[in-house]
């Protein structure tokens, strides 16, 4: 495959992780909604001012409806993805949602005829399980009801974040970088609607339910976004962490979108879902978290999959 392909795919795959690894200590202080809610704003400027400095404003109509889809996508998968790992199995949902958003680009790469070398074939065939490993947490399996539920959570977060990165591929490369702006824009107009709707249904359940049934009050909060601490402690920090989640986000899709211009796309969209690796990483760094057995073969398997997609 094209180095600079590879290059970005991999840069890509850094920023997705190191995003992730930060929006994980966001959602931990503030919340989940709070959590979207800055790291999108903060995407979406950087893309505006990234866009702005490298090209002039030149989109079509085919570039804001492809840009309004993958917003919409991403942002949905975003949610269905956090939602899953906060009230599922965390070892069923993760594995799941890696693999299905590797594997929709990819099959549409293909539907589009393309043609890889078998190197990079192979590589990417190792790529895909080392993606699982590396996202697969050590947690007890629920029953049967907990199981479909995840499984149907992990499905539609992947298919919806592949369906995003399948749009972000399709963007006219004349566009620059302003399909990502309206992309992102889209993605928190989607998420400022959600979370207007989520406080208009909350205020209504406490209106009719909360003082007239004798609830307390927080009881109304759902529980897949964890209640924030205390803001005094932790505003900066979450400050931090939520902005610099939507610039890396925000970079790792600008990566994307240049891999994807310069190399097969069932190649790229597999290289780039192995973010979990630098997830692991990032988590043992700064957490001193055990890597482990397994997750240190999935990343031997990714880096050989890696160097087989190098070759030409």
């Amino acid at each position: 495959m094209n180095p600079i392909a590879t290059i970005f795919s991999l840069l890509a795959a850094t920023f997705f992780g190191a995003g992730d690894f930060c929006g994980g200590l966001a959602v931990r202080r503030a919340g989940l909604m709070a959590t979207l809610i800055a790291s999108q704003g903060a995407g979406a400027v950087l893309l505006f001012v990234l866009a702005i400095v490298s090209s002039p404003l030149r989109i079509a109509p085919l570039d804001v409806a492809l840009a309004a889809l993958a917003g919409l996508c991403a942002a949905l998968g975003i949610a269905a993805l956090y939602r899953g790992l906060a009230t599922g199995i965390v070892a069923v949902v993760a594995p799941v949602s890696a693999v299905l958003a590797a594997l929709v680009p990819a099959i549409v790469g293909a539907l589009g005829g393309e043609a890889p070398p078998l190197s990079a074939m192979a590589g990417a065939a190792l790529c895909l399980p080392a993606v699982a490993i590396l996202s697969w947490q050590d947690e007890e399996a629920g029953g049967r009801a907990a199981v479909r539920s995840s499984l149907i959570s992990g499905a539609l977060a992947g298919i919806l974040l592949g369906a995003a990165f399948a749009g972000i591929a399709l963007m006219r490369s004349e566009a620059g970088l302003w399909p990502l702006f309206a992309m992102r824009l889209s993605a928190f107009a989607a998420v400022l609607l959600f979370y207007a709707a989520q406080a208009v249904l909350r205020a209504g359940g406490s209106a009719a339910g909360g003082t007239m049934a004798g609830q307390p009050e927080h009881r109304l909060q759902p529980k897949h976004e964890p209640a924030p601490q205390k803001r005094s402690s932790g505003s900066l920090f979450f400050l931090a962490a939520a902005l610099a989640s939507g610039a890396l986000d925000a970079s790792g899709t600008a990566a994307f979108r240049a891999a994807s211009g310069s190399g097969p796309l069932m190649i790229v969209s597999v290289m780039t879902s192995l973010y979990p690796a630098i997830t692991v990483l990032l988590a043992r760094a700064f957490f001193a978290q055990r890597i482990g057995p397994r997750r240190a073969a999935g990343l031997v398997l990714a880096l050989a999959g890696i160097c087989l997609v190098g070759l030409r």
